[in-house]
């Protein structure tokens, strides 16, 4: 179009998108609601490193139970370090006897030590870290406790 010699553009000036004011107000609304999980997540992560410590002590134990079975009801500390390499995959246990009976077995989940337990006459063992914190079973009761019950 052409007005008075000049020409003329119509224009329509909307605007589309978000303003910047409208990002960041969305953006920290997010990160809030972000900061009330991430504890949570912890929570599930921490939960999941003590199951994994947990699942290879008793996959441990059960290969101890193995190699005392196929050796006629006597341990072997060498025969149990082939079972559980060949079982499990694990090469870095510790085997110390406690006495003719009670066994302790050290290993690592993740680079961090923990300690196995078990007496050979009973069916249960029990897991510590090195600071001497039971991991496994959650509520050790004695067995004067259980028989009061």
């Amino acid at each position: 179009m052409k007005v008075n010699g000049k020409f003329k553009f119509n224009i329509k000036n909307t605007t589309k998108g978000f303003t910047l004011i409208e990002l960041i107000v969305v953006m920290a609304i997010i990160l809030v609601m972000a900061s009330f999980l991430i504890p949570k997540f912890n929570g599930y992560r921490g939960k999941a490193q003590r199951l994994k410590v947990v699942d290879t002590g008793r996959q441990i134990y059960l290969t101890a139970i193995e190699s005392y079975s196929e050796n006629n009801g006597e341990f072997n500390n060498q025969k149990l370090l082939e079972t559980s390499k060949e079982l499990l995959g694990i090469d870095n246990l510790k085997i110390l006897n406690e006495g003719e009976n009670n066994f302790v077995i050290n290993y690592n989940v993740d680079e961090k030590p923990y300690i196995l337990k078990f007496n050979k006459n009973e069916n249960d063992f029990c897991i510590e870290d090195t600071n001497g914190s039971k991991l496994y079973p959650n509520n050790i009761q004695s067995k004067a406790d259980k028989g009061n019950k």
